[in-house]
Order: C-alpha cells, then sequence, then structure tokens
C-alpha cells in the first residue's frame, strides 16, 4: 500500500468512529479544550467567531468544517487530546485506529496494544 491509500483508509476510520459519538459528546470535548486547542481547532474546521458559545450547533458545524476542510484526522486528534478521562465514548476516537510497526524486512505489522512491538 502506499501512503495515500492508507490515509484514505484511516479517514474513513475516523469518519466511522465520529458518526457514532453523539452530537453533546462532540460539543462537550470541543469545548472542553484549552484555548490555544480551541483556536487550533476553530482554524482547521474553519468555525465562525463565537461558535464555541452556541453548542447546539458546535457538533453539527465540526462535522461539517472537517468534512469540507479535508480535515477529519486533525479534528479527531485535536479532540482526542483533551478527552475525559472516565468517559469511554469520548475518549473513543484515537483507540479505534491500531498502532502500525514495522518490522526490518517485512511489511506494516499491526498490533494491538502498544507493548507489542516484537517482530517474529
Amino acid at each position: 500500500m502506499n501512503l495515500a491509500r492508507d490515509q484514505i483508509l484511516v479517514e474513513r476510520r475516523y469518519v466511522a468512529v465520529f458518526e457514532t459519538i453523539a452530537d453533546d459528546v462532540v460539543s462537550s470535548l470541543a469545548v472542553a479544550l484549552p484555548e490555544n486547542l480551541r483556536d487550533a481547532l476553530a482554524r482547521t474546521v474553519a468555525l465562525p467567531r463565537g461558535a464555541f458559545d452556541e453548542t447546539s450547533t458546535l457538533a453539527q458545524r465540526l462535522r461539517q468544517g472537517m468534512v469540507a476542510r479535508k480535515a477529519i484526522i486533525d479534528t479527531g486528534v485535536l479532540l482526542s487530546n483533551r478527552a475525559p478521562s472516565g468517559s469511554s465514548r469520548s475518549s473513543a476516537i484515537v483507540p479505534t485506529i491500531r498502532r502500525t510497526t514495522t518490522c526490518r524486512d517485512s511489511f506494516p505489522r499491526r498490533s494491538t496494544s502498544s507493548a507489542s512491538t516484537r517482530c517474529d
């Protein structure tokens, strides 16, 4: 596989995960971000000024912006930086993408845990 195809597959996984997360959870993740990450998220998905004040439409605007600007992965990474530790649904964005490790002289291998980096 080439890099472009890998990116398309990862983007599809992110889209699938975002579809399973409720709007109120997406909004709460965005509102919970520190100010500097809020600014980065707003620039990434082209949110208008004051979008974080209107939590009823924030999730819809985030979803539209990330698709329109092709910033699905960036949005997922930004939102996962401040995911509440007690919530399993809200921290589901990044853990669903499995880590890929590369062994010398072999194809990339998927590992189910971060501790499994041994090559057979």
